[in-house]
């Protein structure tokens, strides 16, 4: 009896570079344990023919950087082409997962599972906020999504959400749902624990990403402000992905930086897999985000890979992220995403002895492995499966 087959297509590239490419490919590990051959379709700058990772197949199609309206309907009409052609080369998958939020691929493959009877499954873990689209192609995108995400994904019926706020939408639209936070192989993060030190003379706080409105990096830079000497003394932040200049764009002046040089750390872009080792290496990361909507419904990848690394997170609440840091056991919560709440958790980390870190840091780890370890999920996604 051969094995069923899944099909996993998303917009971005895989198996790694991309926060979701590494929970893509964790779901896809999941279809593999339940007894699945999985494969990974994405786009990056460079074709990739289908490659074994981790016992997932992924393929990686070249997909142009493109400007403009014109440019965005010839890429979307390709991605539909390379999507056809998998279905001609290797055949009918027992089930497909969509990562789409554009109409056209979408549809394309709403289509073809009715007409194969393939179930389906549509994977969703952001609602974008209207910020993140501009221009006329920008505006097109934002019509596309939203009529993505209200009208075209409850015609799937079967829905993997991040959150429970996506997850309690799509229930009230009558879809058979899934909640899956982000998703770690803890397997992969277990050299990486080994390289935390304690005794240090300062508290050592990480960043890890890109500048971005989602982000309030700037809030947690600001932060320093309300330190005094002493805690000052006693602090470095780590920025990991921002450059002075990105930080200037960001309205942090020469002179700020220059003030606080003792204290903030500016690496910029390192490569991906150096990035655990910096995290693991921190006493706390930190984390701010606004409470609306695309907050709520997301959840950051930052928070996994983290707690998975064993350092524990300050953040305020958004999203699920009550559920996973608790405040002076996992982690630090920030009453908000302000600057002054940012300082008053800096505060208490900065005040915390070797032995409450080191108690911190193993009950972080405890709840990776029983929270964000994609094989905790295998039995949910099996049952899932089983009544499509």
């Amino acid at each position: 009896m051969r094995s069923k087959k899944v099909y996993i297509f998303c917009s971005h590239t895989v198996p790694t570079e991309h926060p979701n490419a590494v929970r893509i490919v964790n779901i896809a590990k999941i279809f593999r344990d339940i007894g699945c051959e999985a494969y990974c379709f994405g786009f990056d700058k460079a074709e990739k023919d289908i490659f074994n990772y981790q016992g997932v197949n992924c393929k990686v199609w070249k997909q142009e950087s493109t400007t403009g309206f014109i440019n965005f309907i010839k890429r979307e009409k390709k991605r539909r082409e390379n999507i056809k052609s998998i279905f001609d080369q290797i055949g009918k998958p027992d089930y497909i997962v969509s990562c789409f939020s554009n109409c056209k691929s979408q549809r394309f493959l709403i289509s073809y599972a009715k007409k194969n009877k393939i179930p389906m499954i549509q994977s969703i873990c952001e609602w974008f906020d209207k910020s993140a689209f501009s221009g006329l192609t920008g505006f097109v995108k934002l019509l596309n999504n939203r009529y993505s995400m209200y009208f075209q994904i409850p015609r799937v019926k079967n829905v993997i959400a991040i959150s429970s706020l996506l997850s309690d939408f799509y229930t009230k639209k009558g879809c058979n749902t899934l909640i899956l936070p982000t998703l770690i192989d803890t397997s992969e993060y277990e050299t990486v624990n080994e390289v935390y030190a304690c005794n240090k003379s300062k508290i050592c706080i990480a960043y890890a990403g890109s500048p971005a409105k989602k982000d309030y990096l700037l809030n947690i830079i600001k932060s320093l402000e309300f330190l005094n000497n002493d805690e000052l003394s006693r602090l470095e932040l780590h920025l990991y992905g921002p450059t002075n200049e990105q930080l200037y764009g960001l309205g942090v002046s020469i002179e700020y930086l220059e003030r606080y040089e003792n204290n903030i750390i500016c690496h910029g872009r390192i490569p991906y897999e150096a990035v655990k080792q910096k995290i693991a290496a921190a006493d706390f990361t930190v984390l701010l985000r606004p409470n609306k909507r695309y907050a709520n419904a997301g959840f950051p990848t930052k928070v996994g890979e983290s707690m998975a690394c064993g350092t524990p997170v300050i953040a305020n609440i958004t999203s699920d992220l009550g559920k996973y840091i608790i405040d002076g056991e996992t982690g630090i919560i920030c009453e908000n995403e302000s600057a002054e709440a940012c300082a008053v958790a800096i505060k208490k980390a900065i005040n915390c002895s070797q032995e409450t870190l080191k108690k911190i840091r193993c009950m972080t780890l405890e709840i990776a492995n029983k929270k964000f370890n994609y094989q905790t999920y295998d039995n949910e996604l099996a049952k899932f499966v089983s009544h499509l």
